[in-house]
């Protein structure tokens, strides 16, 4: 399992999602300072949308697969 953490994005309204890329894993936590349930998107190299599984915790999402994915996880 992989975690990473970011910090609260800036009140002016920035809407650039905070991204994270990952190799070869089934989880992978994202903390994040935001103070809503973001939407996430996973994306393979060739920006091909990743179906997952998505849990939501208080300043966090987890991400799983049932096989080893390569991508880009966004949360916005």
């Amino acid at each position: 399992m992989a975690n990473f953490s970011y910090g609260v994005g800036s009140s002016s309204g920035d809407i650039t999602p905070i991204s994270q890329s990952f190799v070869n894993i089934t989880e992978l936590t994202v903390n994040h300072g935001l103070s809503y349930m973001p939407a996430v998107w996973v994306v393979d190299s060739s920006n091909n949308l990743i179906l997952v599984s998505v849990s939501y915790s208080s300043g966090s999402i987890t991400i799983y697969s049932i096989s080893q994915i390569t991508g880009t996880v966004y949360i916005r």
